[in-house]
């Protein structure tokens, strides 16, 4: 199956596609009024056309061969206004496909853009909140037409399968603790954010993927950079940034601890982005387990910040100081003890 933008020429197929798959499995939500006006409004009318001849519209389609076989239109960028699968390719992940798409490419194109919106049949709302779209209203009626108002929020992250499956694959290319020690930093994001009212896929996946610059080799101030340039890469902009903030917990690059091993360029990348960042508590949150995180298991603040102080040779003291204050931050937002919180005593990676 292959996945594209839908040619000008093409547009009659997508077109027609979509009134036969709408008469058959849509029209039950639809008054005759209701089927009258979809038709006049997407088939028939010229406006709709020449929208997506324009861009306005951007209108997808999945492939076999040259055979359209599913079409997803969006208006604005943020509304989906249709979306048909032919019956016989139902059920295979061809709408999973298009929309996947179509999330890479707004992530590609418009990284301001958090939310996409569509207003779905009754009939279609279970594959809508099966790609993760809640109901923003009770179902609704216009022109003969029900449908229930939808919403799905844009994540700048990966998924929690997809992050382990990155981590995997960047020990694999250099091979060490540090692999363990992000497990380990994953599994304190996720319990605190619990405790925390705080997104906690969201924490483990950030947690997880937080060194993720390592991958490219045995760098200090390195996989910094390297790991910023790597997600955004991705377009993963909240892992971005994480990969930037997790070693400044003062955004003060002179309080690093380690080698200054970064070009003149990385070392400017650095300092820019800090700069333009307000740290948020997920970032306060990733410095935090950061600061607890071994490679065998959560470890007491103090012991871990004198082993990192031990191999380095120093450990500057106002980021010492800001630690200990993000662990008195967050056990009173949690109303819990850190290690307990954590289960320092039984889990390890």
């Amino acid at each position: 199956m292959d996945i594209r933008r839908i040619k000008d020429t093409e547009l009659d197929q997508a077109l027609e596609l979509v009134l036969r798959v709408f008469m058959e499995f849509e029209a039950p939500d639809y008054s005759a009024e209701g089927v009258e006006a979809f038709v006049n409004d997407v088939i028939n009318n010229e406006g709709f056309k020449q929208g997506c001849m324009e861009g306005a519209i951007k209108m997808y389609g999945a492939f076999d061969g040259d055979k359209i076989i599913g079409v997803m239109a969006m208006r604005k960028v943020t509304h989906i206004m249709l979306a048909f699968v032919e019956k016989e390719y139902q059920g295979q992940g061809v709408g999973r496909g298009l929309f996947k798409y179509v999330i890479d490419e707004i992530r590609a194109d418009d990284s301001s853009c958090s939310e996409i919106t569509v207003n779905s049949s009754p009939y279609g709302a279970g594959f809508y909140r099966s790609l993760g779209f809640i109901d923003m209203s009770e179902e609704q009626e216009k022109h003969g037409i029900r449908y229930i108002p939808m919403s799905f929020r844009i994540r700048k992250y990966p998924d929690r399968d997809t992050a382990e499956e990155i981590l995997r694959e960047a020990e694999a290319c250099n091979p060490g603790p540090w692999g363990n020690h992000s497990r380990t930093a994953a599994h304190c994001a996720e319990k605190i954010a619990e405790y925390s009212g705080m997104d906690s896929e969201k924490a483990y996946v950030l947690g997880l993927l937080h060194d993720i610059g390592r991958k490219f080799g045995k760098r200090h101030l390195g996989h910094v950079s390297d790991g910023y340039s790597y997600m955004m890469s991705l377009r993963y902009d909240d892992v971005a940034r994480i990969c930037l903030t997790h070693s400044f917990n003062e955004k003060d690059i002179e309080g690093y601890v380690g080698n200054r091993d970064t070009t003149p360029e990385e070392t400017e990348l650095i300092k820019t982005k800090l700069a333009e960042i307000e740290l948020d508590d997920y970032d306060k949150l990733i410095q935090l387990c950061d600061a607890i995180s071994g490679a065998e298991g959560v470890m007491d603040i103090i012991d871990r910040m004198t082993d990192v102080k031990n191999r380095y040779g120093n450990y500057d003291q106002s980021k010492w100081d800001t630690n200990l204050r993000l662990k008195a931050y967050f056990e009173e937002r949690m109303g819990k003890d850190l290690y307990e919180a954590v289960e320092k005593e039984h889990f390890r990676p």
